[in-house]
Parts: C-alpha cells; sequence; structure tokens
C-alpha cells in the first residue's frame, strides 16, 4: 500500500530468508519524493547512520535524481518495515512517494499491478549472489 515498485512473493521460506535476512546485505534501491529538498548535512547524517527506535540504521548510496533534491535514490541493505520513512522521518523529512525501484539487482520493468515469474537464470543468479 505504501511503496510501489519491485516485490518478492514467494512459498519458499528459505528463499525468502535469504533475501530479507540482514545478514546477507541484500541491496534494495528506492525512488523516493520527498515533502522539502534533502540537505547537505541530512544526506551526510543518513550514510553516517542514525538512530531509529528499531536500532541504528543508514544508507549505502543517496543520489539526487533531480536539481531541487526532493525526489532522491536511496540504496540500503535494511529491510525493515517502513525502514526508509523512518530514516527520513528522524529527521523532520516526510516522504511523499516511495517507489522500490530495484531488489537484489531485480528491477521493476514491468507495469503497476502486474506481475511475473523469475526466470531459473535469475532464481540461481540471486542464489550464487546471496547464498552461503
Amino acid at each position: 500500500y505504501n511503496t510501489t515498485g519491485v516485490l518478492f512473493i514467494t512459498n519458499d521460506g528459505g528463499f525468502a530468508n535469504l533475501l530479507t535476512h540482514p545478514k546477507n546485505n541484500v541491496p534494495r534501491v528506492y525512488e523516493v519524493k520527498l515533502d522539502k529538498p534533502l540537505l547537505h548535512e541530512d544526506r551526510s547524517r543518513l550514510l553516517k547512520g542514525i538512530f531509529l527506535e528499531s536500532g541504528r540504521g543508514k544508507f549505502n548510496e543517496i543520489a539526487s535524481v533531480r536539481k531541487d533534491n526532493k525526489s532522491i535514490e536511496v540504496t540500503s541493505v535494511e529491510g525493515r518495515n517502513h525502514f526508509i520513512k523512518n530514516m527520513f522521518g528522524a529527521l523532520g523529512y516526510r516522504v511523499i512517494a516511495l517507489n522500490r525501484k530495484s531488489f537484489a539487482g531485480i528491477s521493476s520493468d514491468i507495469p503497476k499491478g502486474k506481475y511475473r515469474i523469475l526466470t531459473d537464470y535469475e532464481v540461481n543468479g540471486l542464489l550464487k549472489a546471496y547464498g552461503k
């Protein structure tokens, strides 16, 4: 409801755990639209790490999509519930729109509301990249 974009649905608990467990450092790339421009000092704080109720969190990368610094792209390996919104909220920003552009290197190349099945090649690639 609150986020659009890539979402994996599986009945394979081991595969789901592989993609969501924090120790596996699976990257998620989000397009974020903020209510106001992201200040340089706040960008630095988000990259270094800030404390939330659920513990310390940080973004791996932040890139501006537009010059106004309201539309940005964030990369994180965190998967906590509402993590992106809570990170920005802790610094006084409100997330207006959130789109998961990529999850584990799989990007959203299909229309909103549609789905596709991962190929065996993609599944094997994910298992190889993040499996132990």
